[in-house]
């Protein structure tokens, strides 16, 4: 389900779709939720650790976003490790 198809993820063969399906077999459909409440996976840990390599940090923790993760976390967050907060607010419908 979604719209716009940037990165060829729409496709119903190749690389990508394959690799969703091995995903899928392994994880089912996802956690369904946040980590905290719901699971915590390798594949989270991982892209834990690549956003931080990526960044030069020590360490880096990533949450599905929406409104509720940054009102809920950022406030948080900012007092404690200072002003290092990567957002990607993805499309907006202005």
């Amino acid at each position: 389900m979604g719209s716009y198809n940037y990165l060829g993820f729409a496709q119903k063969t190749g690389k990508c779709i394959e690799d969703v399906i091995e995903s899928v077999n392994k994880y089912g459909v996802g956690a369904a939720g946040t980590r905290l409440g719901n699971g915590n996976y390798d594949i989270h840990e991982e892209l834990d650790r690549k956003i931080a390599a990526f960044l030069g940090k020590e360490a880096a923790l990533t949450f599905g976003m929406g409104y509720a993760t940054n009102s809920a976390n950022i406030p948080v967050l900012i007092g404690k490790v200072g002003p290092n907060i990567l957002s990607d607010p993805g499309q907006t419908n202005n």
